[in-house]
């Protein structure tokens, strides 16, 4: 019977919320960031807000692909430094030691990239966002296959690379929703 009651609780909240919308007339609109409930009704219940809230600026493509791409940022800095704590470790290893500043490299370059496509998403440039972005998953592609070419090696970097592509392609795939 509990269960009756809270499912009943639940359903009059929200059609509730939806009333006090409607009532107020307050306006969302479809560009990212900007909901004028404040505006329209500044008496809104919490409900309303954190619904509209919800439904418009967290789920907007661009603002998931900023979080994306602000992660992966993040993960190519920390990779850097990882990478020359390695290059320390591992200096016996002409091989290891040459394939690790080739991918030092190309990590800096990857987070001058990712740094250029919040730029792009700042000025609504979409295509260049994922322009650099997509020259990322290339650039740290490089940096993983470059380890696979002497048979008994394997890139110590296998895990941080996949992740870091994993963010670049969840940024690309928002991206092409709204470019």
């Amino acid at each position: 019977m509990t269960g009756f009651y809270h499912i009943s609780l639940k359903a009059l909240l929200f059609s509730l919320s939806f009333t006090i919308i409607i009532h107020h007339g307050i306006s969302i609109t479809n560009r990212p960031y900007e909901l004028h409930i404040h505006e329209h009704a500044p008496h809104t219940s919490l409900i309303t807000s954190s619904f509209t809230l919800r439904r418009t600026h967290f789920g907007h493509p661009a603002r998931r692909a900023e979080s994306a791409i602000r992660s992966g940022l993040a993960v190519a800095l920390k990779t850097s430094f990882h990478i020359s704590q390695l290059k320390k470790r591992m200096g016996n290893d002409p091989f290891y030691v040459k394939g690790l500043s080739i991918c030092e490299s190309l990590y800096s370059d990857a987070a001058q990239r990712l740094s250029a496509s919040l730029n792009g998403l700042r000025k609504v440039s979409y295509g260049q966002a994922m322009k650099s972005v997509s020259m990322v998953v290339g650039e740290i592609d490089t940096c993983e296959k470059g380890f696979g070419e002497r048979a008994g090696y394997s890139s110590p970097l296998t895990r941080r690379n996949d992740g870091l592509v994993r963010l670049c392609n969840k940024a690309i795939g928002n991206l092409k929703k709204i470019h």
